[in-house]
């Protein structure tokens, strides 16, 4: 519309602020004051007559009331739909509604007790309910005071926001217009004010708020008084509710806690916490389509029932979620405040806001504008600890850490969807600030403190681990693997002389050495020192090495001692072999040691699952399309042994399904019975012909088998630049007495190699035979 277009009986241009409506007749546009009629009353007018058209076509027509569950109450054939809130059926249904008692949540005290250390102490975290006004230092108007009152000190024209409950929608209204409603007898509609402010108002004069919500609010400790924008307007509020007015569940505005008296009538809360749980419910809720027709108290795990009565006064901490019953006619007065005792909690709410879309008008006022000066209250509040040596308050410390982050990320302009009164992020911060400057004496003051509380209660010390710590590796530690001319260069200082122990080392197989002969238990090897580690860190005597005159070698490679005795005038490929022998045999043992505490634990439940001895248990790791044997044995001995249950074997992989030809037979099956059957037949025939007297076989000789225990001796290795010594009578280790010469070990014959023909794969070993017969590498359990 043109703003030159004259509309309505007075001829006035179209003015957005000002309603208007369109006659359905003459189709020209009329404001509500001019036409006789009121604006709250146009949702339920059909059909609109303007004042000129209704001489020749009749008066307004009005829509039917046609349900009382819906809030489009014209609407015909809506049975089955659900209730939605605020209807005449909601309330009846949540009157008779039963929900848990509120004495787990609400706190009682009384006002003198109700002091900011109290806060600071006990925290701000539950309702609190103070039953008479004593110690609160609380202004409100007398208990008979009026409505007529408050018009004569608000005035009449005064226009203000009215909740229609029954359709849960809002619309403006005089307050002249809503006490003519209040004492009128048409309730057909529940009209429900909530958002009077009054501080600009002369009834602000008749209201003050409690002590300690004075001495919370940020509007009073943290807004300058010269700064340019007015403060939040958001301390003083008048409701006036009707009986049955009902406001679904909300949080209140930026997070902030609210003081309530009832001057006269009741007031039913319905209490959801503020976890973390209910709060992404509720923000899940808040943006839902169908969020009239959803109870959000049914929602939840719990929903508390709390009644405040005439005289009582409450305080609601930050980000509880609440519901509000009017039984009876009521007159209330309270007021919202900012604080520093939940300041992450009330940055979350507002989050909550901005991400459900909330409009301007349902936001706190200049809420990014006040947190800046609240960081500049708070750091200067730390500086001054700091200062002085003194530990930060947690909240103090916790709630600037929180503001930091915001203001950070609200000054990165990021994030554009922070708007509010057609003003963003940028426009919020106060002229004064130098932002950069600013964060960084934040930060600098926030580490300081820190760290100061570090130096107070310093952390405690980790707790050892029990589990068991690898052994370290001793500094003298000499790795024998190389060959004997790595040894010949290790040679070490000079200590003071020490008696040192026998010399030793071990060989698996004696009798494939020669010119072994008893070890010399005294001199010349005993008057020599090893000087090769220092007293307090002497090796262990299984490996020591001592030098006189050629180079002796000390090597333990098993742990029983059977004989003894010294080798002489080796070459060194004879050393390299004796030390390749024990290395492997070292090497071997490090490795099973080496295996993790898990594969041990794994593979002792395999062992000790109960197995049938008849039965042959493939691994369920392998596959029958591997290559390899499933009973293949993991040691290079080929020696047929007896088939063990409990043997291991390789991994086996699930067998893939494979499509069957269909007029196949499985001849492998039939082949395995027609030979059980023969073997049956032989076995009956044999048993009903004669025994033959059978002659004893003859017995083979045993094949020489190496030594199960170790073999110790002690070697002397004569080097190419000092001659041999010559050996001393030898006694016995043992007994300490001359000893005879012992024999020296018989070498075994050397033996002939029989050509056999090569097994066919997959059947060299009976295992592997019976395998191939039984098909069992083809079986899946």
């Amino acid at each position: 519309m043109a703003n030159s277009t004259a509309y309505c009986l007075c001829g006035q241009p179209y003015d957005p602020n000002i309603f208007m409506i369109q006659c359905d007749v003459c189709r020209d546009w009329f404001h509500s004051k001019c036409s006789s009629f009121k604006e709250y009353t146009a949702v339920e007018i059909d059909k609109y007559h303007c004042p000129r058209c209704s001489n020749f076509y009749g008066p307004s027509i009005f829509k039917p009331y046609l349900n009382s569950h819906r809030h489009n109450y014209w609407e015909d054939n809506v049975a089955d739909k659900p209730v939605q809130t605020g209807t005449v059926t909601f309330i009846r249904e949540l009157r008779s509604r039963h929900f848990t008692s509120d004495g787990e949540i609400v706190l009682h005290i009384r006002g003198p007790q109700l002091t900011d250390h109290y806060l600071t102490q006990k925290g701000f975290n539950n309702p609190i309910i103070i039953d008479d006004k004593d110690g609160l230092e609380l202004t409100v108007p007398p208990e008979d005071f009026t409505l007529y009152d408050i018009e004569n000190f608000v005035g009449s024209d005064h226009e203000m926001d009215v909740i229609d409950v029954t359709r849960q929608a809002d619309f403006r209204m005089t307050l002249g217009e809503y006490i003519a409603y209040f004492y009128g007898m048409d309730r057909r509609r529940i009209f429900n004010v909530v958002s009077l402010e009054i501080s600009n108002t002369g009834l602000a004069n008749q209201v003050e708020a409690p002590m300690i919500a004075r001495k919370l609010d940020w509007v009073n400790s943290v807004w300058p008084p010269s700064y340019s924008v007015d403060a939040p307007n958001v301390q003083k509020y008048c409701l006036m509710s009707v009986k049955n007015s009902y406001t679904d569940f909300h949080i209140d505005f930026g997070g902030t806690s609210v003081w309530y008296h009832v001057l006269r009538g009741e007031k039913v809360f319905y209490f959801v916490r503020p976890t973390q749980q209910n709060l992404a419910l509720y923000q899940q809720w808040m943006s839902s389509t169908n969020q009239s027709e959803t109870f959000f108290g049914d929602q939840v795990d719990q929903c508390f029932k709390c009644t405040l009565r005439q005289g009582q006064t409450m305080l609601i901490p930050t980000g509880w979620i609440h519901a509000v019953l009017t039984p009876v006619d009521s007159l209330v007065f309270g007021g919202n405040f900012l604080h520093s005792l939940n300041i992450q909690m009330q940055l979350r709410i507002y989050d909550i806001e901005v991400k459900t879309k909330t409009e301007a008008k349902f936001l706190y006022p200049f809420f990014e504008t006040i947190h800046w000066f609240a960081a500049k209250r708070m750091l200067y509040r730390m500086t001054e600890l700091n200062a002085q040596e003194v530990r930060c308050p947690s909240n103090l410390l916790d709630g600037l850490k929180s503001i930091l982050a915001y203001l950070k990320h609200w000054n990165s302009g990021k994030d554009m969807i922070y708007l509010q009164f057609e003003k963003n992020s940028f426009e919020q911060i106060p002229s004064e600030i130098n932002v950069a400057k600013f964060f960084k004496e934040i930060s600098k003051e926030i580490r300081f403190a820190e760290r100061y509380i570090n130096t107070l209660n310093p952390p405690k010390p980790e707790r050892e681990s029990k589990r068991k710590r690898k052994k370290p590796i001793n500094k003298d530690f000499v790795d024998y693997s190389s060959n004997a001319k790595a040894l010949e260069c290790m040679v070490p200082e000079r200590l003071p002389p020490k008696k040192p122990p026998p010399i030793k080392i071990t060989l698996p197989k004696p009798y494939t050495y020669e010119n072994v002969v008893a070890a010399p238990v005294e001199a010349p090897l005993m008057t020599e020192y090893n000087p090769s580690w220092s007293e307090p860190n002497v090796r262990p005597e299984e490996t020591t090495a001592i030098h006189a005159g050629g180079t002796i070698l000390k090597i333990k490679l098993g742990s029983d001692v059977e004989d003894h005795g010294v080798v002489e005038g080796s070459s060194e490929d004879t050393i390299a072999d004796i030390l390749a022998l024990g290395c492997s045999d070292w090497d071997e043992k490090n490795k099973r040691k080496k295996r993790s505490h898990s594969q041990l634990e794994e593979e002792d439940a395999l062992n000790n699952v109960h197995q049938d001895e008849d039965y042959i248990y493939p691994g369920l790791d392998n596959s029958d399309d591997d290559d390899f044997n499933l009973f293949k044995p993991r040691n290079r001995s080929s020696i047929d042994e007896p088939w063990n249950p409990k043997v291991r074997v390789g991994p086996l992989l699930p067998k893939m399904n494979r499509p069957a030809r269909e007029g196949t037979k499985k001849q492998a099956v039939e082949k395995v019975l027609e030979a059980a059957a023969k073997r049956a037949t032989e076995l009956s025939e044999k048993a009903k012909a004669p025994k033959k007297p059978t002659t004893p076989k003859k017995k083979a000789k045993p094949r020489a088998k190496p030594a199960d225990k170790a073999t110790a001796v002690t070697c002397t290795i004569t080097s190419a630049s000092s001659p041999p010594p010559s050996p001393p009578p030898p006694r016995c280790l043992l007994l300490n007495e001359p000893m005879p010469p012992p024999k020296p070990f018989p070498v075994p014959p050397k033996a002939t190699k029989v050509s056999t023909p090569k097994p066919k794969k997959g059947m060299k070993t009976v295992k592997q035979r019976l395998g191939k017969i039984l098909k069992i590498h083809k079986m899946i359990h």
